[in-house]
């Protein structure tokens, strides 16, 4: 049987492998006009530009059963990526199932089926599949919540849309937020522009991508061997304990700059996000090649921006980095209604169980409707999801009910998050409700290392040929960083 996937990337690639390894027969309908999705950085409208910095490291970011060893980079560039997307889908032999120019115009639940009616070039066409994956992602319509944006005479950008430097070149600019887009945009514009000034809300924990010469991701995300305070459903106490990792590995912001800092009885009363950004960032703010200015914009005027507390900046180019929005609306009315769909909220779109599936639309499920940076994201995802559809989960009705009372609440009481759940407490999530056991201590006496990170090759190590993709994963890791080497093993 048949599943139609919606969306080409990595999160639509990883759904069409997972299906063909349950028996069904993807049919993925990509907008772009090439497979990679929006890490196409040719595209002229809204996706990556050339220089982009990840802020996942490629091992991190590959599939299970796909050593990445294309590029040399630790951290890809958009090009890396589709290099990498591509080298997955020729060894999977997944091009004949994609088909690209195809924008999905509705979809409708009927009866057991669903109804999926699409352009592609000029013509529409359509056709009624008995599953469905939505992989279109979270990062198809920029948030710019501003009322007067007609007022302002100079270039308003937003950060998918932006490209290249040369065209803040002398130019006064003030980019809106300081998450992962609007910093990576600072730094690649700061020696260029006349002045950058970087507007922000309230501090961030700071990550580097390195800690010692290591990829930070390599450390950070370790799942406790007891579930205590592990809840799925955000707390303080997660919040105080990661943010103080953070703090344990690069030191409080206020390291960075004064105005940074953050109190250390203040992460049990509110919860802070965090940021990955290169020391090149760090070293600019440092030196105010970057200008950090705390504030919220409200508005904006003629010349400039206007903040909460009545101050102006001028500047000739505005840069909108506050974060994307999904587009579902080719969702029925029927569905949008079942999964509570909000086109406006950034925090959850959608309430579904862990942001994967609802019990009442049995045959569907989405996968990277949340962005989740731990390792093996879309394909936990996906795993969940097409097992669900195929009625394999080993999750009862209740549980799946419980699930999407958490995003109920989640949504209606924890407004001050950037994600829906942390990263360490949702991929506990996933492997439990997969039911597999991730043994990192009989991995390193397998393999003679120590202190492994959590990578996705290691999640499915049952699988047939697996094994090479691990050994070959440890013998990089120890040969290029000595802190993963077990000396008594090599002895």
């Amino acid at each position: 049987m048949e599943v139609c996937i919606i969306g080409g990337g990595f999160s639509g690639t990883i759904s069409a492998k997972v299906s063909l390894d349950k028996g069904l027969i993807p049919v993925i309908l990509e907008r772009m006009p090439s497979v990679g999705g929006l890490w196409n950085s040719g595209l002229k409208d809204w996706g990556t530009w050339n220089s982009l910095g990840g802020v996942r490291s490629k091992h991190v970011t590959a599939f299970s059963d796909h050593f990445w060893d294309i590029t040399e980079n630790d951290f890809p560039t958009p090009l890396d990526n589709v290099q990498y997307l591509r080298s997955y889908i020729d060894k999977h032999k997944l091009l004949q199932y994609y088909h690209v120019n195809c924008e999905v115009i509705s979809i409708e639940k009927q009866e057991n089926d669903y109804l999926v009616k699409w352009k592609e070039q000029v013509e529409t066409k359509e056709k009624i599949f008995p599953y469905v994956i939505i992989a279109s992602g979270k990062l198809s319509n920029a948030n710019c919540p501003f009322p007067n944006l007609e007022k302002y005479k100079g270039l308003l950008l937003h950060g998918g849309s932006y490209r290249s430097p040369e065209i803040c070149a002398g130019k006064k600019v003030v980019i809106i937020g300081k998450s992962f887009t609007g910093s990576d945009i600072a730094l690649d514009i700061k020696d260029v522009a006349e002045s950058v000034v970087q507007i922000y809300r309230k501090p961030y924990s700071c990550a580097k991508k390195y800690l010692e010469g290591v990829p930070y991701d390599y450390f950070l995300y370790k799942i406790p061997e007891s579930n205590e305070n592990n809840d799925i459903v955000p707390n303080l106490v997660q919040a105080e304990k990661f943010n103080k990792t953070l703090w344990s590995m690069f030191g409080n912001p206020s390291e960075v700059l004064a105005d940074w800092e953050i109190q250390e009885e203040s992460l049990r009363k509110e919860f802070f996000t965090f940021s990955v950004q290169s020391n090149e960032y760090y070293n600019a703010v440092s030196t105010r090649k970057i200008s950090c200015v705390k504030g919220e914009v409200v508005d904006l005027y003629e010349n400039g921006v206007v903040l909460a507390d009545g101050q102006m900046i001028e500047c000739d180019v505005v840069v909108a980095c506050m974060g994307f929005m999904s587009n579902y609306m080719f969702l029925s009315e029927e569905i949008r209604r079942i999964t509570q769909y909000r086109p406006q909220d950034r925090l959850l779109p959608t309430v579904l169980y862990r942001s994967i599936l609802h019990p009442d639309l049995p045959k569907m499920c989405f996968v990277g409707n949340f962005l989740t940076l731990a390792p093996g994201r879309f394909e936990l995802q996906a795993e969940i999801g097409v097992r669900f559809m195929i009625g394999t989960l080993e999750v009862d009705n209740e549980e799946l009910w419980q699930g999407v009372r958490d995003e109920e609440f989640i949504r209606e009481n924890m407004r001050m998050l950037m994600w829906p759940y942390y990263f360490i407490p949702y991929l506990a999530e996933c492997l439990r409700i997969l039911k597999i056991n991730l043994d990192l201590r009989r991995l390193e006496k397998v393999y003679g290392a120590r202190n492994l990170p959590i990578l996705p090759y290691f999640l499915f190590r049952d699988r047939n040929g697996q094994d090479e993709v691990c050994r070959k994963a440890c013998e990089e890791l120890k040969k290029k960083y000595p802190c993963f080497r077990d000396e008594l093993a090599a002895l």
